[in-house]
């Protein structure tokens, strides 16, 4: 009915009252990495960074504080890569090695079974 359907929009809008009364179709967000609070923040932040670029002879101006925490960013995203890569060479290493062995076991089990048929 159209009433219910309009209270349960009011309540997800928070449009009315103090927003202690809460939807029985309201969902949490599944990751805090991906909150529509923090898609919009870096929506507004990528604006911000767009905004203090000026397109004059001199090049492009930028807040020294906004690149720099991109900078950074940037950075950090570049080492936790880095430090992947090596954890899944060193896996991979791992693995290869325990497949010698377990190729190894194969043939002299199979060469042993060869050998018990004479």
């Amino acid at each position: 009915s159209s009433k219910f359907v309009t209270a349960e929009v009011r309540i997800l809008c928070l449009c009315e009252g103090d927003g202690r009364k809460s939807s029985r179709f309201h969902r949490p967000p599944m990751s805090k990495w991906n909150s529509a609070s923090r898609r919009k923040a870096i929506r507004e932040n990528n604006k911000k960074f767009d905004s203090t670029m000026s397109q004059d002879t001199e090049g492009p101006k930028v807040l020294p504080g906004c690149l720099q925490s991109r900078m950074e960013e940037l950075a950090k995203q570049i080492e936790d890569v880095r430090n992947q890569e090596e954890l899944l060479r060193q896996q991979a290493a791992s693995r290869l090695e325990q497949a010698g062995r377990l190729g190894k076991e194969v043939s002299s089990m199979a060469a042993e079974l060869s050998q018990n048929k004479n």
